[in-house]
């Protein structure tokens, strides 16, 4: 590069940077062919340890998976179970509400019907002797839905309807009373006053 073949400075300077620039140019293609070369290379081992590795990793998945589905299908058949065993329980107690409702008369002896509060008291005394008759079901059943057993020494208070007050009609605020609803004094009508 450094001898010229020519007696101007800038022919040579020229020659020699277009040798130059051929050199880099053959070494960057020879560059390129060894990276590409290597990367051959790299991409083969990779796929190798990558195919093994897949391969252990799927193997894994696919035994959690599995582990997984067993442990989902036994949770829900557990599930299941215990809310068989909670709708049993439940079944259990409205029958036996039921039969000791149906048992109870409506009317006494003489055909008069009977009082509805001491119906209900009738009806709690035939629960609690129903209850008290299976009290072993019962126990088997609440331990089974894992629901304490109730104490049935005393009846459970019953809800009973509210006492409706009767709200005056259209005629008995008009003429009934001495004193308007709203508390307001009308001073139009000298009746309500």
């Amino acid at each position: 590069m450094m001898g010229g073949t020519s007696p101007y400075a800038m022919a040579n300077i020229g020659q020699g940077g277009m040798q130059g620039v051929a050199a880099y140019a053959g070494a960057k293609k020879q560059r390129a062919a060894d990276l590409a070369n290597l990367e051959k290379l790299d991409v083969g081992l990779y796929n190798a340890k990558s195919s093994a590795d897949l391969r252990k990793e799927y193997i894994d998945a696919s035994k959690e998976s599995r582990k997984a589905e067993t442990e989902r299908k036994v949770g829900a058949e557990s599930r299941r179970t215990e809310e068989k065993y909670v709708d049993d329980y439940n079944a259990f107690i409205q029958n036996i509400t039921k039969r000791a409702a149906s048992s109870v008369p409506t009317k006494d002896i003489n055909g008069l019907p009977i009082d509805p509060e001491e119906r209900i008291r009738m009806i709690q005394q035939e629960e609690m002797r129903l209850f008290k008759q299976n009290e072993k079901i019962l126990k088997n059943l609440s331990e089974r839905a894992r629901i304490p057993m109730p104490d049935f020494s005393e009846p459970a208070p019953r809800m009973t309807a509210p006492v409706k007050k009767e709200e005056p009609g259209f005629w008995s605020k008009i003429f009934g009373g001495n004193k308007p609803s709203s508390g307001a004094v009308d001073t139009r009508n000298p009746l309500l006053q």
